[in-house]
């Protein structure tokens, strides 16, 4: 049930929503578009439920998701609608629906990468540091609350500026664990 819900809400429903707003004026591709994300985000969600299974990986690959998450991706396409909620004085027009298009394939892509993505998951915060990382958490929500349209864009620009960073963390941390990384491995 897990999986068909994040299915839903990470895949069709941000699928559905840019193409109902710019990705219909695409034509065809913008509705392939569309379900090609939705696809992508389904394999990603089967490819992480495979690999949650897999003991035979060192204990330190843990600490990487292969791909973009499903999560980050459904934020990441919704990248044209906080554009135009921005007022920057993009329309929802036809040349921007094929530039959306593009960008919706570009973050399916992402999805079903082999990329190597820092999850995060085992970063623990020492006790001196516990209050300033809430203070920016809360800041961030009340960012969020009060400039969505800013910090949703400026997290998405902030999240593909950092996608290049944990490739290279990803590639320095197989050569210091002495493993062989094949090139189809890291992107």
């Amino acid at each position: 049930m897990d999986s068909l819900a994040d299915i839903v809400n990470f895949g069709v429903a941000p699928a559905l929503v840019l193409y109902a707003f710019l990705l219909d004026r695409a034509g065809s591709p913008g509705w392939i578009a569309a379900l090609l994300f939705t696809i992508a985000c389904g394999m990603r969600l089967a490819r992480f439920n495979v690999l949650a299974d897999d003991t035979d990986q060192p204990a330190w690959q843990t600490e990487y998701f292969v791909g973009v998450p499903a999560p980050a991706g459904a934020v990441l396409v919704m990248l044209p609608l906080y554009l135009y909620f921005l007022r920057l004085g993009l329309e929802p027009s036809r040349p921007a629906a094929f530039v959306a298009t593009g960008f919706t394939v570009l973050v399916a892509f992402l999805l079903v990468s082999r990329l190597p993505v820092y999850s995060g998951k085992s970063v623990k915060v020492p006790g001196d540091r516990v209050l300033p990382v809430i203070l920016g958490v809360v800041l961030y929500i009340l960012l969020l609350m009060t400039y969505p349209w800013y910090t949703l864009t400026a997290s998405v620009a902030g999240y593909l500026l950092f996608l290049p960073f944990s490739v290279r963390a990803y590639s320095k941390r197989a050569r210091l664990e002495g493993e062989k990384v094949p090139p189809s491995d890291i992107g």
